[in-house]
């Protein structure tokens, strides 16, 4: 396949922290840091579902796209290959049964996480023969086979009806959590708890299931399905009712002790809003920081992180409809929110830098009925993959920053980047050079590199900079850091004579030497006057293959696409074992 050009996107923001060395240093010590992103090609647009039932979130690999049957009593799991959309293996779906043949049974919302290291597929599930809520393994490199469960309730602690009561999961740090919601009951004997599996360990957290105050009495919110919690910075809000307290919004903190949240919980939940619309999502300042979250009930009430009612930012309320129950969590790109509703089957986007819908937003989809999910793709930093209930096209994806756009059809914009650890002391003081290492230049005839800010727009003032020689662009002297975050670079190569696997790009940028600062790829000069105490050495892993940064934690930030011809080649980055 002969490529005309290539355009390349590279976001310079935040990361998760990663195990590092442990250093003393000044803070007015300024050092020269330096990362190396990787980028393979795009997917198919869309995938037909499998028959037999119908997923609601996705999981991907570098090469498949994986989702698990939702609301049922057994476990099926189904994979379409990436590059075309054809089925992974024969029949398409597979069901799940521990070494006994016991099934497990789904609930309405099965998140999903992919260990990208040994290929393992995991799910929240309750085993069906004896009413254990736990995670369920799928070994992926074994054509999805059963690998394991992972207990994390008591047996008999998880009782359902037509399909498990668990909700949805999300993930603080490096810890993955779900609620065992189960009507009829209080908070105990390992009910109506928050259960938490280590992604890092692949093992049950230290000492859960953990208490969650949702009020007094017994819960009488629903299960079919259980409305969606969400997580709000380092907060998992967990929309409940109970006999004592009607309908509430329960608060829980995994990084402090007790897992209490500091203010008034629980807080009263709007009227109506428990068990008929979809995960409460963040309200964010207009450069992206996290300061409480709203719900998508139409009118779009939202609270501070001390659980106080605050007021809805101008236009939010009719930006962002009301969703569905079955609707999953928002995705966040930069200071832009992305909110699924399965009422219009479309996803729709709040700028809060702006105060405004995102541009060329709702984005309304055809052949799929009752859209469920918006997923982030953890390579392809503004890659969005809808899931749905039925269709001929159930999942999708398009481009965050062109919804117009599938993935890979055009300029794959990017925000919060590994390569820069999203803390205050990691923010480059200034941006050295970015430089084209693969291809070599000589297999192009030109480069440019071109910037916009957090949310995507260009940046005034800043002229479009030449590749040299070395395939490097000089960014001295650019101011690139704007009220919106850290930048994005557009690198376009003209002139490509053959086909390119992957492209490399390396990011040089100084700012104030910290050992949190060095992180995935990541490397610094450490300046000759620090003690530095060396700590276990971080792993270097491959990041899977369609996670999309927020304030708080994003993800390397790099994409490719091919101009003239639409081909377009993702991002796969390494990086370094995480710390929660």
């Amino acid at each position: 396949m002969f490529v005309a050009a290539l355009s390349v996107f590279v976001g310079a923001a935040g990361a998760l922290a990663l195990a590092a060395p442990a250093a003393t240093a000044s803070s007015s010590q300024i050092t020269t840091y330096a990362a190396t992103v990787t980028i393979p090609v795009p997917p198919a647009s869309n995938y037909a579902g499998a028959g037999g039932g119908d997923g609601w979130a996705v999981a991907l690999t570098s090469t498949a796209v994986y989702n698990v049957f939702h609301h049922s009593g057994t476990l099926n799991v189904a994979c379409h290959l990436q590059k075309d959309a054809a089925p992974c293996f024969a029949g398409a779906v597979k069901l799940i049964t521990d070494g006994s043949g016991h099934n497990f049974s789904t609930s309405g919302q099965p998140g999903l996480f992919l260990d990208q290291g040994n290929g393992h597929l995991f799910v929240y599930a309750t085993r069906a023969n004896d009413a254990t809520a736990g995670v369920v393994c799928i070994d992926t490199t074994k054509s999805a086979t059963f690998c394991g469960f992972t207990a994390l309730t008591s047996v008999g602690a998880a009782p359902f009806g037509s399909w498990s009561g668990i909700t949805n999961p999300v993930t603080v740090g490096t810890k993955w959590y779900a609620f065992n919601s189960v009507q009829g009951f209080g908070v105990g004997n390992d009910k109506n708890v928050m259960m938490c599996f280590d992604q890092a360990t692949l093992k049950a957290c230290s000492g859960q299931p953990f208490a969650v105050k949702v009020g007094s009495g017994t819960v009488t919110s629903g299960t079919s399905p259980s409305t969606p919690i969400g997580a709000i910075g380092n907060q998992i809000i967990v929309p409940i009712s109970t006999s004592g307290h009607g309908a509430a919004l329960a608060c829980f903190n995994p990084t402090v002790a007790g897992g209490t949240c500091g203010g008034s919980w629980p807080a009263t939940a709007p009227a109506g809003y428990v068990n008929s619309h979809g995960a409460p999502f963040p309200l964010l300042t207009k450069a992206g920081a996290i300061t409480g979250f709203c719900v998508p009930d139409g009118t779009d009430e939202c609270f501070g992180l001390d659980g106080h009612s605050v007021g809805t930012p101008p236009h939010l309320a009719t930006t962002v409809n009301a969703s569905y129950v079955w609707n999953g969590t928002a995705v966040v790109i930069g200071p832009r929110v992305f909110v699924p509703t399965g009422n219009t089957d479309a996803v729709q986007c709040y700028d809060y830098s702006a105060s405004a819908s995102c541009a060329g937003y709702p984005k309304h989809f055809v052949n799929l009925g009752l859209l469920y999910t918006v997923n982030p793709d953890p390579a392809r930093s503004t890659c969005l993959w809808v899931n749905s209930d039925d269709g001929t096209q159930q999942i999708q994806n398009f481009d965050a920053f062109n919804p117009a756009q599938s993935c890979g059809k055009g300029p794959i914009r990017v925000l919060a980047s590994s390569v820069v650890v999203p803390q205050e002391v990691c923010t480059p003081t200034t941006y050295t050079s970015l430089q084209v290492t693969d291809p070599a230049r000589s297999k192009y005839t030109s480069g440019s590199v071109e910037f916009a800010d957090a949310a995507g727009n260009e940046i005034p003032g800043i002229p479009k900079q030449p590749l040299d020689n070395t395939g490097t662009a000089s960014l001295a002297g650019l101011n690139l850091n704007t009220a919106t975050g850290l930048p994005q670079f557009l690198v376009t190569l003209t002139g490509a004579a053959t086909q390119t696997s992957s492209v490399t790009v390396k990011l040089v940028w100084t700012a104030t030497y910290d050992p949190v600062c060095v992180q995935g790829t990541t490397t610094a000069v450490v300046p000759t006057n620090t003690t530095v105490t060396t700590a276990a050495a971080p792993t270097t892993v491959v990041a899977e293959l369609p996670r999309t940064g927020s304030a708080n934690g994003g993800i390397a930030l790099i994409g490719v696409s091919a101009l003239g011809l639409g081909i377009a080649l993702s991002l796969v980055r390494r990086r370094g074992s995480r710390t929660a």
